[in-house]
């Protein structure tokens, strides 16, 4: 697993070389809120949160935290209990400069999560790298939409909290991005 987010970091790299060209302003910045979609123990489930930060020339440094409240999961054929999934760290990413009325970004979220289930509460390290298409609505004012990828080190749970069709989710975000 960890080979595959080395791989996706990598893969950016390129991109933050041309993140000097084109840039109107040197030093801009977000706030945004974000709901993301998609499963949990192959249930559906929504995360909700919101991040900010700053960029110097697209590259992007900030903070962001997600999180659920009380989702049900299965933990077995007779048993279901309450869920709590709250993540949250450092932001580091890259943000295109606006072309006609949209932009890209890729952030990656580095931090710690807590997953609460019924009694139990343990902590990990999460990874989470997200790549948006900003869909300017107004002026600084953004729709955003994007594919999120989520990853809780060591897991007990069994939930499938990191498998492939349980870590990946779609999003919808409005925020506020200056150029």
């Amino acid at each position: 697993m960890y080979k595959k987010i080395i791989l996706l970091i990598y893969i950016m790299i390129p991109s933050l070389g041309f993140s000097f060209i084109k840039h109107n302003n040197y030093l801009s910045g977000w706030v945004g809120y974000e709901q993301q979609f998609g499963l949990v123990n192959n249930e559906f489930i929504t995360y909700g949160g919101a991040s900010a930060g700053i960029s110097f020339f697209g590259v992007s440094f900030g903070a962001g935290v997600y999180g659920n409240y009380g989702h049900k999961v299965y933990v077995s054929s007779l048993s279901s209990m309450s869920a709590t999934i709250i993540y949250g760290g450092a932001i580091i990413g890259y943000k295109s400069p606006r072309v006609r009325f949209a932009r890209f970004r890729l952030n990656t979220l580095f931090g710690y999560g807590t997953i609460e289930v019924g009694p139990n509460k343990t902590g990990h390290l999460v990874i989470s790298p997200t790549f948006y298409v900003d869909f300017v609505v107004l002026d600084n004012m953004n729709l955003s939409v994007g594919v999120t990828y989520r990853y809780f080190q060591k897991v007990a749970y069994n939930i499938g909290l990191n498998t492939v069709e349980n870590s990946f989710a779609g999003s919808i975000a409005f925020s506020w991005i200056s150029d």
